[in-house]
């Protein structure tokens, strides 16, 4: 069972690389569609699987889908979608895969697996077909059509070729603005500055030394450390164990209930924190959260060890069981306020063009492989340190490495993309 649900970020990892490289070169577009299509033969393939093999098979196929739909979807909203509204649309997704988990909780009480991979299918094709209307985003169109001007500039044979090309891709790119923003002037004035921008980055083309290297290094430590941090929180674990947890806690709920009650709430929470996006700065919505969930997991280890100990403080712990189940999905409340939803903003928003694709690629990675060992390792954890005892380490962990990220974390609330590429590019000139 484990290596079932190990072989999704296994497939992940490799989505990643993949990702990382279509961005650039197929577009935010193109590269969602594959996800969508890759994402649909996977759901076909699982419902369909005759052996063990084949089904593990499909989950992998799926691994790949998810990281191509989640690396092209955050670069794409965050380029195409307005600075003013960016912080209620970037929550959107949060909110959406949110109701697929309480889809699946809720119909894996009443279908077996193979019906839910039906479910899968049926809810791939409308992304898959939604997607086909959309426009590419600005920031790849400019992107392309400066290297089609390097390309007509530097083949004698085909200038006129691929200077039509270039006109074609910004003259797209400017058009893209013009609908999806809400003056003229606005858009306008925000191609000449995508222009500026991008031009100045094709001076200075990206290798892997800058992403290791001063000022990008600090952006990406921070995503790294921001996914770390996710992880070392245990929820993925927590959310395998959940209905073991609740059993554990002693709650008059039926366990069962208590799993499509976390759904729930991370659904609310989901739709609460685009409002809590649009209204606070990121640094103290991440502090402030990470306080919070820590104590809901250091209470919720608390309950447990007093279960486990028996006497006064086990009659205790069984009276307040209710407080306990309130720990648990205030931890969840928390979570999903500050280090659910945080990784992912700071990828869109902090990362500057010139490393988005290949820093996007092995954050995600490192994500991926945070939540393989975490499903290894999880387990053995519980058996060497106990329920309760690890919850507070995790607590510990999870928080300081947390405090890590806040401490060279930039402020990206509000800024556009041209102005954190300015940011990075002023840097540089200066180290330069």
């Amino acid at each position: 069972m484990r290596l079932i649900g190990s072989i999704v970020p296994a497939g992940a990892m490799v989505g990643n690389f993949l990702a990382g490289m279509l961005v650039d070169n197929i577009g935010r577009k193109m590269t969602m569609m594959a996800g969508a299509v890759l994402c649909l033969i996977a759901y076909v393939l699982l419902a369909c699987a005759p052996s063990v093999a084949l089904a593990l098979v499909s989950r992998a196929v799926s691994g790949v889908a998810a990281s191509l739909a989640a690396i092209g979807g955050m670069i794409y909203t965050t380029e195409i979608v307005h600075p003013k509204v960016r912080d209620r649309i970037g929550s959107v997704s949060g909110i959406l895969a949110n109701l697929g988990m309480l889809i699946a909780f809720m119909s894996g009480s009443v279908v077996e697996w193979r019906g839910m991979a039906w479910i899968g299918v049926a809810l791939s094709l409308p992304f898959f077909f939604i997607l086909m209307y959309l426009q590419e985003s600005p920031n790849y169109l400019i992107k392309k059509g400066m290297q089609f001007l390097h390309f007509s500039s530097s083949l004698f044979t085909s200038k006129l070729f691929y200077f039509v090309l270039s006109s074609g891709r910004r003259d797209e790119a400017r058009q893209v603005l013009l609908n999806y923003r809400e003056s003229a002037t606005e858009a306008i004035k925000e191609y000449e500055e995508l222009l500026q921008a991008t031009n100045k980055a094709s001076k200075s083309t990206a290798s892997p030394k800058d992403l290791f290297s001063a000022p990008y290094i600090t952006p990406l430590l921070t995503c790294l450390i921001l996914q770390i941090a996710q992880q070392l929180t245990g929820i993925t674990g927590i959310t395998n164990k959940a209905v073991t947890i609740f059993s554990m806690l002693g709650t008059s709920i039926d366990p069962a209930y208590c799993t499509v009650m976390i759904a729930i709430v991370s659904m609310i929470t989901a739709v609460l924190t685009s409002e809590i996006n649009a209204r606070f700065e990121r640094k103290p919505t991440l502090l402030v959260s990470t306080v919070f969930m820590a104590m809901a997991q250091v209470c919720v280890g608390f309950f447990l060890l007093a279960k486990s100990s028996g006497g006064p403080l086990g009659e205790w712990a069984d009276a307040n069981s209710i407080l306990a189940l309130g720990s648990v999905l205030f931890f969840y409340i928390a979570f999903g306020a500050g280090l659910g939803p945080m990784p992912w903003i700071y990828m869109g928003e902090g990362i500057p063009s010139k490393i988005r694709g290949p820093a996007s690629a092995i954050s995600m990675t490192l994500s991926m492989l945070s939540i393989f060992v975490v499903l290894q390792l999880f387990d053995p954890l519980i058996e060497y340190f106990g329920f309760h005892y690890c919850l507070m380490i995790l607590a510990v962990a999870s928080s300081s490495a947390t405090f890590l990220a806040l401490s060279i974390m930039l402020e990206t609330k509000g800024k556009t993309v041209s102005q954190i590429d300015k940011h990075y590019l002023d840097l540089e000139k200066k180290r330069n």
